[in-house]
């Protein structure tokens, strides 16, 4: 029917069928010539309102500029060590998968508060930026994450592996702190780095220990990662760590290229404010009006969400805006109180502990939530608020690997 209809057309025109069909491909060519200047007008309009002005407001934080890391392309290459791309076909395949992106989106979700702050670190020791994936591939940027072997926080820690980088006591673990623990990976990653001179093979170390990987080399007689991964005497997850953030690099490094959603939000810049006595965080928060949840997170080092009492200084982390309201709650009296840590003995009642300690039943009920005073449990430890007391605070510079 349609060739009928189209014969009946030439028989009218008056034009043959080759003029016709010319036409017809000319008058095509010039729409699509047309839509795709339209198109690009468009995105190129859509991009420059996206942009934001170095001078405006920020929802975080202050920053001069967005970071080259949110462009749609990506970076114009990878450092060296992270383009093996060669060895990395199956890997990239899974990120590019439902499952791989939406893993992906779920570590880039919770990654937000803490991107920043590791990309400036980086930048500021002269490391490679791709190095911020291994939290993509140890955590996905979870700060409270703890493997079924008891590794911790950002960067995955042992307890054994902390050494005197990070401290650890009743009161904090600091494998959870976002700052001391990038600063103890990142010195890690580089001595692995100057050991080894490959980050592939740093990277494995970072998993399986520099002293394994060093003997398993000798072993061998491998001189790369990639060598050394087709050794059966290489762990199996050592040999599945390595190009998974390797891969991980590549296609967070190009979210566009791979349908991963672009940050255009303002930089997250994170102070250090120094206290002298016990703080609790929530009630911080509260009098400083600072959104909930903000210095919990930024401070999960604290068991109790309280600063550590009985120490000379500690430094609680805050998002750079909150820091001048946090300073003026720190100086109100509403929150100066010091703490003791209290465990539960056979016969204790609420009334019993508040009287030891000159407090009151309904002042430990506040500063332990969820306690059940009908349901005491021997062993339980209980932060007890005493007698006020005057703490200072300042802001010091952000340090470097040293």
């Amino acid at each position: 029917m349609g060739g009928h209809l189209f014969r009946r057309f030439f028989a009218m025109t008056g034009f043959s069928s080759s003029k016709i069909l010319n036409f017809f491909c000319l008058a095509m060519f010039a729409i699509l010539a047309f839509s795709a200047a339209a198109a690009e007008s468009e995105i190129s309009q859509m991009i420059s309102s996206l942009q934001v002005p170095a001078n405006s407001a920020s929802a975080i934080g202050p920053s001069d500029m967005l970071p080259s890391e949110q462009g749609i392309l990506g970076p114009i290459a990878l450092s060296a060590g992270f383009d093996d791309l060669a060895y990395l076909e199956k890997q990239i395949a899974y990120f590019q998968g439902l499952e791989g992106i939406s893993w992906l989106n779920d570590g880039i979700s919770h990654a937000e508060p803490f991107r920043d702050f590791i990309l400036a670190y980086l930048s500021a020791n002269k490391l490679p930026p791709e190095l911020y994936f291994v939290v993509m591939v140890e955590s996905s940027f979870r700060v409270n994450a703890v493997s079924r072997s008891g590794a911790a926080g950002l960067w995955q820690f042992m307890m054994n592996s902390i050494g005197g980088a990070m401290h650890h006591n009743e009161w904090m673990d600091e494998r959870y702190d976002f700052w001391s623990s990038t600063k103890a990976a990142l010195e890690k990653l580089r001595d692995n780095f100057e050991q080894f001179g490959d980050w592939p093979l740093a990277l494995a170390a970072y998993n399986a220990g520099s002293g394994r990987i060093d003997r398993l080399l000798k072993k061998t007689g491998a001189k790369t990662f990639w060598e050394l991964s087709k050794s059966s005497l290489m762990p199996l997850e050592t040999r599945q760590y390595v190009p998974r953030i390797l891969a991980a690099a590549y296609v967070g490094s190009h979210p566009g290229r791979f349908g991963l959603p672009i940050s255009w939000n303002r930089i997250v810049e994170w102070d250090k404010v120094e206290v002298r006595t016990a703080i609790p965080i929530r009630k911080l928060e509260e009098t400083a009006r600072i959104p909930a949840g903000i210095l919990v997170l930024g401070n999960s080092e604290l068991r109790f969400d309280i600063t550590p009492p009985g120490v000379s200084s500690h430094f609680i982390k805050v998002p750079h805006q909150y820091t001048q309201a946090l300073i003026a709650a720190l100086n109100s009296d509403a929150i100066h109180l010091d703490y003791s840590l209290h465990i539960i003995l056979k016969g204790d009642t609420l009334f019993a502990i508040g009287k030891r300690y000159g407090t009151n039943a309904k002042l430990i009920l506040e500063y332990n939530p969820g306690l059940s005073p009908n349901h005491l449990r021997i062993g339980q430890k209980l932060i007890i608020p005493l007698l006020p007391v005057t703490v200072s605070a300042e802001k010091p510079n952000m340090d470097t690997v040293s």
